[in-house]
Parts: C-alpha cells; structure tokens; sequence
C-alpha cells in the first residue's frame, strides 16, 4: 500500500449522506442501462446463411454454427484471440473467461454461452487444460468464419498489434428456420462481461489504470499491460496485451 495515497475523512453522518447521492447516481446509470438493452432487444438482425463449420475442442468432432446452439434458441459468442501456433491464448481473453460462471444459469434461460479461436482444436485443448476451464470452446482453423465476421486478417493486418487476430462478442437467434445475427460488440464494449472490473470500480484505487481520474497518490499503469493469466502473476512484467 502506498503511502502518499491518503483518503478524505469525513464523520460517519456525512459520510452515509454522500454514499447515498452516489448510490442514486447508480440507480439512474442502471436504469440508462435498462433503456439501452431494451433498444438491444429491439434491433433489427441479419441472416447468417454461409455454412460456416467448425472443430469441437472437447470431442474433436465437427459442428456447424447451428449445433453451437445445442438445442437452444439463444447463442452468445466469445471471439477468443488465439492464433495458431501460439501455444496459449491471449491474456486478457483468459482473464474475460475466468470471469465466467456456471453455464447453467445462462441455459436456464434459453441462452448457450461458447468461445471461437482460430486456433486449431489441439492447441485450443492443452491451454483449456492448464486454464482449468470447464466451457464450451470450438476452433475455426478451417472455416472462414474469423475472417468474415472480422476478428482475424488474413494478410496479418493490424489487428491487435499486427498479431493478426481482435476479439469481440457476437448474439445469435436461431428461430429453427434461419440463423441471425442480432448484436456485436468489441474492445470496451466487453467489460461489463469482466466481473474483475466490476469489483474494481468499487475499490478505492479503482482499475489504477492512467485514464482514471483518480486521487492523488493512488499508483497507476497503463491499460492493457498489468493482467496476466492467472498462473502467472509471479512472472517478470512483460508489456502489450496477448503476450
């Protein structure tokens, strides 16, 4: 704990009073947040009709974009960066999924939640493994599904650092006669997925990420660069993102 950080201290009265114009605050964000995933619910979709195909990295066997549904309406997908040949995945995508909680809340809704990786399937496997990850995870190495929904260039591109691969967050409906795609989201749109973030909005140095404003003294890092897969925290810093 730093020692130039100081907090303002005010008597518990004051204190309980301005909690509570803060917690009002919050109140009105959420219901903005409400009007904003009813327009979500409203929005027009488009038909997804090309017959994409992809490597089940639990069987090995092959699915189409249907079967990643599993029998559900509802599909939300993870564009998971992780190229082939990489030997392990992108770290703030493995912080994203230790995120995740059990998937039966999610199916109890109608809702199947998987991940996508351009990797081949074997790759996907071992760092599922080493992750200790229980979810549902399919590899579009021989599919043209990364490269036409734009989360990998095929010249190498400047995705990403030119890694050549970006994530993001796709929603499907599936009314039994045709598939759709009804949202997609990337970059900050993803954070409210991450409950780390959550947890540290609520702390009082925050994400100690340098676009904060924050008080003085509470030590910062640039964005991007301070998470690390979770078994590695104890390694040397290393900068960028996906390393």
């Amino acid at each position: 704990m730093t020692d130039a950080y100081r907090p303002t201290v005010v008597s518990e009265d004051d204190w309980r009073q301005r909690n509570a114009e803060l917690v009002e605050l919050e109140k009105a964000h959420m219901r903005a947040g409400d009007e904003l995933a009813a327009r979500r619910r409203l929005q027009p979709m488009h038909i997804i009709d090309k017959d994409y195909r992809f490597t089940d990295v639990e069987t090995g066997e092959q699915r189409s974009l249907r079967e990643l549904f599993d029998g559900r309406p509802q599909l939300v997908l993870y564009h998971f960066i992780f190229g082939p040949g990489w030997g392990a995945g992108c770290d703030g995508c493995s912080m994203m999924v230790d995120n995740w909680g059990h998937r039966a809340h999610l199916n109890a809704r109608g809702v199947t939640r998987v991940a996508v990786s351009r990797a081949p399937a074997d790759e996907l496997r071992a760092y599922r493994d080493r992750m200790g990850w229980d979810i549902a995870w399919y590899s579009s190495f021989e599919s043209d599904f990364n490269f036409d929904f734009g989360r990998s260039a095929r010249d190498g591109g400047s995705h990403n650092f030119d890694r050549g691969e970006d994530f993001g967050l796709s929603v499907f409906y599936d009314d039994g006669a045709a598939i759709y795609r009804s949202y997609f989201t990337d970059q900050r749109g993803l954070e409210r997925f991450g409950t780390n973030f959550s947890f540290l909005d609520v702390a009082p140095y925050g994400r100690q990420e340098t676009w904060e404003a924050s008080p003085a003294g509470v030590p910062q890092s640039a964005s991007y660069q301070w998470w690390r897969r979770h078994d590695e925290y104890d390694a040397v810093e290393k900068p960028g993102r996906c390393h």
